[in-house]
């Protein structure tokens, strides 16, 4: 079966930095990068190796804390690609939902706001991507519930300065509950 050139399989980890990396692929890492060389587990007691039609894909995002746990020796072994907050990608993801234009024009706007001010930081330090929209389905209340549920969370937590884009993404964000205060 994996051995059939003609197929193609591919293993997604989601949130890849979560886990203790080594403790949970080991030496399949190795494997991976050098599939020619066959390996013994345990468990096979037979040499082995990684079928070279097994494609390995990862998700981790580089501001969570547990990433900067991530070693040399695996980054030499990813290719990593970048995936910046993209208003199209966004427009694209809301577009058919019950949402009308004119609030996911205000949507795109949370993010050409923090771009536009700050234009240098904004794709390494935005607090989060077009794809915390992805369920919004309504404007009320999954707005609102989006911005008491996770987006405030982002922007202010206990005992942290508030992120750098608060005040942009707060004065931009028009779903929030009025009593809210950030400050």
């Amino acid at each position: 079966m994996l051995d059939d050139p003609q197929c193609k399989y591919v293993l997604l980890i989601e949130e890849l930095t979560r886990a203790n990396i080594s403790a949970v692929l080991g030496e399949l890492m190795t494997y991976l990068e050098h599939r020619e060389r066959p390996f013994v587990t345990i468990y096979s007691r037979r040499p082995i190796y990684v079928a070279s039609n097994l494609t390995l894909l990862a998700t981790f995002n580089p501001r969570d804390r547990s990433a900067i746990e991530i070693d040399a020796a695996l980054l030499r072994r990813l290719r990593i690609m970048g995936f910046p907050p993209s208003i199209d990608q966004l427009s694209e993801m809301l577009t058919g939902s019950a949402l009308s234009q004119d609030v996911i024009k205000k949507i795109q706007n949370i993010f050409t706001q923090c771009k536009s001010k700050n234009p240098e930081s904004y794709e390494h330090l935005m607090p989060f991507g077009h794809g915390i929209f992805a369920d919004v389905k309504n404007e009320q209340p999954d707005l609102h519930r989006l911005w008491i549920e996770r987006i405030v969370h982002l922007l202010k937590r206990p005992l942290v300065d508030p992120h750098p884009f608060t005040d942009v993404i707060s004065t931009n964000y028009p779903w929030k509950d009025s009593n809210f205060r950030l400050s």
